[in-house]
């Protein structure tokens, strides 16, 4: 199993410093399973990578506004955390991550989510507190294997 942390804080080329170091873990040609990039102001993931058989994926406290598109390929993803980030929306497609057990996506701004949150079939616990959702799509129903939902600090009503 292969695994990768990179952090730094305030960093000017955290992008280019992240990309050089992934470059230097895969020079066996391995797969990475686990990468975590940490506080590095991302607003993309580093290319140059096969990102397709990651396992688990922390993108947490960045700058995204957006879910990377290379993230949204990575059907063999099992975790993804996204918190504290400026998400505002939920894509449709993030319903093909079928492998996803955990989904954070705490401390951002999403204001709704896609109804293709439905097809995460195999999601056990979803992160979605403090966040500015106002309501949640009927098939948010479908989660069957679901054990822990937080929601605290929205604006969900009744």
């Amino acid at each position: 199993r292969f695994y990768a942390r990179i952090c730094a804080r305030g960093a000017a080329t955290a992008t280019d410093d992240a990309a050089s170091q992934t470059d230097d873990i895969h020079e066996d040609g391995a797969a990475l399973e686990d990468f975590h990039l940490v506080d590095l102001a991302l607003r993309s993931i580093p290319s140059g990578q096969d990102w397709r058989e990651c396992s688990a994926l922390d993108l947490s406290t960045q700058q995204l506004d957006s879910i990377p598109k290379a993230v949204l390929h990575m059907r063999r993803l099992i975790e993804l955390r996204l918190y504290h980030n400026d998400l505002v929306h939920l894509p449709g497609v993030i319903g093909g991550l079928t492998n996803l057990r955990w989904l954070y996506l705490n401390f951002n701004r999403l204001t709704r989510l896609s109804p293709a949150i439905g097809q995460l079939a195999q999601l056990q616990y979803l992160y979605l507190d403090h966040n500015e959702l106002r309501d949640l799509p009927r098939e948010i129903g479908n989660l069957q294997q679901l054990k822990e939902l937080y929601l605290n600090n929205n604006q969900l009503q009744c």
